[in-house]
């Protein structure tokens, strides 16, 4: 708009120059009825003129404010935006926090700590059923270690004499 304004102060002050000229023409040719009317039509463009300057004043008075507010307006909606980013990102916290919280209830820990007791219960219990078969079998168990090593005091002199005979014909 400012720039149309502009070029219609430009045309005008043409036109106002242009009847200028005409009248100053007609006054040396000796036509006044001419110039007359030249003069006329000079002082009504100059006066359209005045209101177009003014017209144009208000226009950039206008712009100015519009370009205040779209400013305005711009950093409105930046600042929307950057909410609207930090929103976004709480809300997505919040949800991973629900579904940890989610995830850590089903994990029942009072269950999981008596599945474990119970657990430790049998254990015991089987340790302690092989420590109470234990002194029973313990003795068992020495005598067949000594028996399958035991040698008879005969067994053992023959080889002896053995390992004699064999060392006195190498002498």
């Amino acid at each position: 708009m400012e720039k149309k304004q502009a070029a219609l102060i430009a045309e005008t002050r043409e036109l106002v120059a242009k009847r200028a000229r005409q009248a100053k023409l007609a006054i040396g040719q000796g036509d006044d009825a001419m110039a007359k009317l030249a003069v006329q039509e000079k002082l009504n463009h100059e006066k359209q003129l005045q209101v177009y300057q003014e017209q144009l004043e208000a226009i950039k008075g206008q712009t100015q404010l519009l370009t205040e507010k779209l400013d305005q307006l711009k950093d409105t909606y930046n600042k929307i935006q950057q909410k609207k980013i930090l929103l976004a990102s709480r809300a997505n916290v919040a949800q991973s926090m629900k579904q940890i919280q989610k995830a850590t209830v089903s994990f029942h820990t009072d269950d999981i700590a008596r599945g474990v007791a119970r657990a430790e219960e049998r254990i015991l219990l089987m340790e302690a059923e092989v420590q109470a078969g234990y002194p029973f079998a313990a003795p068992l168990a020495k005598f067949d270690a000594a028996y399958s090593s035991y040698v008879s005091e005969e067994e053992l002199y023959q080889e002896m004499e053995k390992l004699k005979k064999e060392k006195s014909p190498a002498l």
